[in-house]
């Protein structure tokens, strides 16, 4: 888990508790069911302990629910999130200059190979911690060879 606690040390989510955002999506008992299963099948596979280990070390959390992201951007406080975003060093933008919040509704229709993010919208476009909208996220449902 270290790589991801480090890239929130320098984030904007500095100082954020790690599970006011990755909380379960399912109840704890099924995670506990979960977890038993994922090590049967590894050692199964013939991992060691170490490996297995490295794995759940290297295996990065749950992403939020947007309930999670809308429970400090959500309301009247400052941190809430602007209607319009744009931003010129993103190729994307330099077309589509404002996405907009409220119509940008990533699990209300199908792009190319587009992912179900349904409940996960926030996050399908911002990274967890800087919150930075890549290129390369946008061409996850919008690839190039795909815009006519």
């Amino acid at each position: 888990m270290q790589p991801f606690y480090d890239s929130l040390m320098v984030s904007p989510h500095a100082g954020v508790d790690c599970h006011d955002c990755h909380k379960p999506h399912k109840p704890e008992l099924f995670l506990y069911i979960g977890e038993g299963l994922h090590h049967a099948e590894w050692m199964a596979e013939g991992l060691s302990f170490e490996e297995m280990a490295e794995e759940v070390e290297n295996t990065p959390p749950a992403s939020p629910k947007n309930e999670y992201c809308m429970a400090c951007h959500g309301g009247a406080e400052a941190a809430a999130p602007s209607e319009m975003i744009s931003d010129p060093a993103i190729s994307c933008f330099k077309c589509h200059t404002t996405i907009e919040h409220t119509t940008h509704r990533i699990s209300e229709y199908a792009a190319y190979e587009n992912p179900d993010y349904t409940g996960h919208e926030c996050v399908a476009c911002h990274d967890d911690h800087d919150v930075t909208v890549k290129e390369e996220t946008c061409k996850i449902c919008h690839p190039p060879e795909k815009h006519a």
